[in-house]
């Protein structure tokens, strides 16, 4: 059996060790549909239970798998037997998930709003099951949603642990993944180029645009990852003074040439208009590195966009690609279905609209799940504010990111990365006596 250890040991995990391994089986795993899937699986099966057995010797059971969770979102649409999500939905990710809300659950630790609004969740979507053609199709996305709605009880929890160590940690893996992830699908690119065989999620289109996706099955929500730890990195250099100025900048390059290379707009234009934002608040305040950072992003920035519109055949930087008319679809559905949705399922919506799911989180769900069903979702985000949002949360910055980037790209739910942020937002904000006393018995 696993001791539990105080968050007090001065022993930390081995970060670097750890990096290499994982950034490696990252890059690797972009080669996985060319190899046999019982082979994959074990050697997935391996490399979890390894670095689960170096995260058990200095932390917590609880932590070790929040640890797996993050290291394994760039291969979350690879299921646990080494097919793609398509063909079998259980993946490494979806098992650490279901397996640390059931830990919690038996723990008898769930905070009440959170159970209440899962509760009333499930009876909505019992409802709704009778209004779809494709029962599979409405599982698979409601399956899904379950998991972005047990991140914020997981959260919960493992905020008892917080301390320095735990968020720092955390943060780092969370850096190393999203550079695992670039650094995958720089590889992607490289053996298409190189061989012409397809290889992960690679898409021409008819505007002259090739797109990597690396191994996710969405361009948008690939580039919003990628800007999640472009932000955390700029975060951490001011607030945490963790890295150094060199240090930074040779990432965010790393980061920002990778999201030209998957040659989606969303990421890159939701990191510029944030990180803009931010840096220049700081400027304000006095900082001076972030004057010579507005000075390599002034310059940068004719370069970047001349890139984007010759990368998209001359595509205007702010065209819509078709995202208004998707709206409008959506919106007459929504019209005629107001409080109960259309019903879960991207196909059945498909069915519905003749469009895919529409590239707002508010107007998706307002079409599928109606006032009611959307109203249930979005509380969970209204808690998350009221209770974990401060200005003393360094850790915000990735949560606005992708909150922000969830009004331009589709699904956003299904990204895998939403849920971990939601967890290392609650796990950095600041407990107090108020807070404790919420998460009850049940």
């Amino acid at each position: 059996m696993i001791k539990a250890k105080s968050n007090n040991e001065s022993s930390s995990i081995n970060k670097w060790k750890i990096s290499i391994i994982c950034i490696v089986y990252d890059v690797l795993m972009i080669y996985y549909e060319l190899l046999n899937n019982a082979l994959v699986g074990i050697v997935s099966a391996l490399f979890a239970m390894y670095l689960f057995y170096l995260f058990s010797m200095k932390t917590n059971l609880f932590q070790a798998l929040f640890y797996l969770m993050i290291i394994f979102i760039p291969t979350s649409f690879v299921s646990i037997i080494g097919t793609s999500y398509s063909e079998f939905p259980l993946t490494w990710f979806t098992l650490l998930t279901i397996s640390l809300f059931l830990m919690v659950v038996f723990k008898g630790r769930l905070n009440k709003i959170y159970l209440l609004l899962i509760i009333f969740f499930a009876a909505f979507c019992s409802i709704t099951l009778f209004r779809v053609e494709n029962l599979s199709d409405a599982f698979k996305q409601i399956l899904t949603i379950f998991l972005f709605l047990f991140s914020f009880s997981i959260g919960e929890y493992l905020k008892k642990f917080r301390s320095e160590r735990f968020i720092k940690e955390m943060n780092f893996l969370y850096i190393m993944s999203v550079i695992g992830f670039s650094l995958q699908v720089l590889m992607q690119r490289f053996y298409i180029l190189n061989t012409g065989k397809e290889i992960g999620h690679y898409t021409i289109y008819g505007v002259g645009r090739i797109t990597y996706g690396g191994l996710m099955n969405d361009f948008s929500f690939t580039t919003l990852y990628i800007a999640t730890g472009a932000m955390l990195l700029l975060v951490l250099y001011f607030e945490e003074k963790r890295i150094k100025f060199y240090q930074l900048i040779l990432l965010e390059i790393l980061l920002i040439y990778s999201i030209l290379i998957v040659n989606s707009r969303t990421g890159l234009y939701v990191f510029l208009i944030l990180a803009s934002f931010y840096i220049i608040k700081k400027f304000i305040t006095g900082n001076v590195k972030a004057l010579v950072i507005v000075m390599i992003v002034v310059v940068s920035l004719p370069y970047i966009f001349n890139y984007v519109m010759l990368s998209r055949g001359g595509q205007a930087l702010l065209d819509g690609s078709g995202r208004i008319d998707n709206y409008l679809y959506a919106l007459d559905v929504f019209s005629n279905h107001i409080f109960l949705g259309a019903g879960f399922g991207l196909n059945n919506l498909y069915l519905t609209t003749g469009a895919g799911a529409p590239h707002n989180f508010f107007i998706q769900y307002l079409a599928q799940a109606g006032l009611v069903g959307t109203l249930l979702l979005v509380s969970n985000l209204v808690i998350l504010f009221r209770k974990n949002i401060n200005k003393t949360n360094n850790n915000r910055w990735i949560i606005y990111t992708v909150l922000f980037g969830s009004m331009f790209i589709p699904d956003i739910v299904s990204s895998r990365f939403l849920s971990v942020t939601i967890i290392m937002v609650i796990i950095s904000s600041q407990s107090n006596e108020s807070e404790v006393k919420s998460i009850a018995k049940v």
